[in-house]
């Protein structure tokens, strides 16, 4: 497990010490914080490789990376509170497609990062390993019609929680 503050780089830190947390750790996001850790933003590696194409200089601050992100649908990173159940956050990372969110008390100060896999990991533990206890955790179905959401919760539930010994991905 990574601590959090490996993750945390300032506002006014360069692009190219991004980069350097990037590959250091592994997790292909970085938390941006002021001082006192309340979260401005994140950088991915996606938002480096896109900052490279576009030409930006190695040794301008992250903030123009969130900067640009302002002009977008992306402004503000997403992010849940510290009392957010495990299915809540495997469902939002999922419908977002985003591999990490950042939780925050209510000043937006960072507490730690939830990562979609222990998210989903965690999601079905609390169940239990029991198809029942499986299928009320609904954190894969919330898209699908209401008629089909238990069929597909008591499948994915035996499959997943009762064994999946074929080693397949769903």
């Amino acid at each position: 497990m990574t601590d959090i503050s490996q993750l945390c780089i300032s506002n006014t830190q360069t692009l190219h010490e991004c980069i350097s947390i990037l590959d250091r750790t592994g997790k292909g996001i970085v938390l941006v914080v002021d001082d006192d850790r309340h979260l401005l933003g994140t950088i991915t590696d996606g938002d480096v490789r896109r900052a490279l194409l576009a030409g930006l200089d190695l040794d301008l601050p992250v903030q123009l990376i969130l900067d640009q992100r302002k002009q977008t649908d992306y402004a503000l990173p997403v992010t849940a509170r510290p009392d957010t159940p495990d299915s809540m956050l495997f469902q939002m990372m999922s419908d977002a497609n985003l591999r990490h969110i950042p939780i925050v008390d209510d000043d937006r100060r960072l507490r730690r990062l939830r990562e979609r896999r222990r998210a989903k990991r965690e999601c079905h533990r609390k169940g239990g390993g029991s198809r029942e206890k499986s299928a009320a955790c609904d954190c894969h179905f919330g898209v699908l019609p209401a008629a089909l959401r238990q069929p597909f919760a008591l499948v994915w539930s035996t499959w997943c929680c009762v064994g999946n010994r074929s080693g397949l991905k769903w």
